[in-house]
């Protein structure tokens, strides 16, 4: 998913000097879709769903494959 929104976005989703604060984005921020490039609906439910904060909900690579099908 951060792979994902890289690409896309040229940057990733969390970022923070301190490992700490880094950590602490990562579990608790929500993730921001930039307005450029615009990309569509079903570009950041896949993304959304790869970075879900929750590992048991977050999309598997096999789940990945069937949604970009």
């Amino acid at each position: 998913g951060v792979t994902l929104y890289a690409f896309v976005y040229g940057k990733i989703p969390f970022h923070d000097e301190n490992v700490l604060a880094l950590y602490n984005k990562i579990q608790n921020d929500p993730v921001v879709f930039r307005d450029k490039p615009h990309i569509s609906t079903e570009l950041k439910d896949l993304i959304s769903r790869m970075l879900h904060k929750d590992p048991s909900q977050r999309l598997t690579l096999p789940e990945v494959k069937v949604c970009a099908v």
